[in-house]
């Protein structure tokens, strides 16, 4: 009787000892591997991870070079922290989200566009980067005898627009119909970022995309064939991401964005881009 108790107590042990391994692997952040890092990790560790789409207005490779406005602009804040900046690559908006809120990447470089309407409550936002906005991609009317040819928002009514599926912009032309009093049918592409949506109009595959100004702007040289002069949108700011525990951060960040937007090599990379 007494060695069963004893059992019972030696198991007792055991299984409270392996518990609380358990809640100490479970809640301790030094170990958890799914939180973010702090500033001073970043700092020791020596690199800045971000995540963004890989297109010619955020991230891509010309020739031996990496380049994209949002990654020199990156590549500069880096620099001014002594750090090296390492990018995931990652054309889908949830799962940008993802590395951010798993602590694999430290700021999603993608422009995000910054109102209350579509303010995601997951993530810090930082002071803006860049004013955008929405346009209407179409082929050039050559001829002047294309009936599908649109001038103006008032001529939206019961065209398809398609835009990527987690573009921003659903709202505004939500917003358009009301205005413009007719319907405008809106088909949300998955997998197809601003960029590959221009193509598809370019090739023909579809009539109308609506994508950002600055995008437009970055590929525009590669579709001569198209035209962008029909706004759907007024100018809007566009912020990074940043996890909402990562206070440092983004507070240097802020600091720093706000300095940088008032160099001359800021209005360069703008002239590079987007003019």
């Amino acid at each position: 009787m007494i060695n069963k108790k004893k059992s019972y107590l030696k198991l007792g042990l055991v299984t409270f000892i392996i518990i609380s391994i358990l809640l100490i692997l479970r809640y301790n952040p030094k170990i958890d591997r799914e939180a973010p890092r702090n500033f001073d990790e970043i700092q020791k560790e020596g690199v800045l991870k971000v995540t963004c789409e890989y297109s010619n207005s955020s991230f891509h490779l010309e020739g031996d070079s990496l380049v994209g406005f949002y990654y020199e602009v990156a590549k500069e804040f880096a620099k001014s922290r002594h750090l090296k900046i390492e990018v995931i690559p990652e054309n889908s908006y949830p799962k940008q989200k993802k590395l951010l809120e798993t602590g694999k990447c430290d700021l999603i470089i993608t422009g995000i566009l910054f109102t209350t309407e579509s303010k995601d409550p997951s993530i810090s936002y930082t002071a803006p980067i860049l004013l955008d906005k929405q346009v209407l991609v179409q082929r050039k009317n050559t001829n002047g005898k294309d009936s599908n040819y649109i001038n103006s928002q008032l001529q939206l009514g019961k065209k398809t627009l398609y835009i990527s599926e987690y573009s921003t912009v659903y709202d505004r032309i939500q917003n358009l119909m009301q205005e413009i009093g007719d319907t405008i049918y809106i088909k949300k592409i998955k997998k197809y970022n601003s960029e590959q949506l221009m193509a598809m109009v370019a090739h023909k595959n579809i009539n109308f995309a609506v994508c950002s100004k600055n995008t437009v702007q970055a590929a525009i040289k590669y579709y001569p064939q198209l035209d962008t002069r029909t706004d759907i949108s007024f100018n809007q700011f566009y912020s990074w991401g940043v996890n909402k525990k990562q206070k440092i951060l983004l507070k240097n960040l802020n600091q720093w964005i706000e300095i940088f937007k008032k160099t001359n090599y800021y209005n360069q990379l703008i002239n590079k881009y987007y003019k």
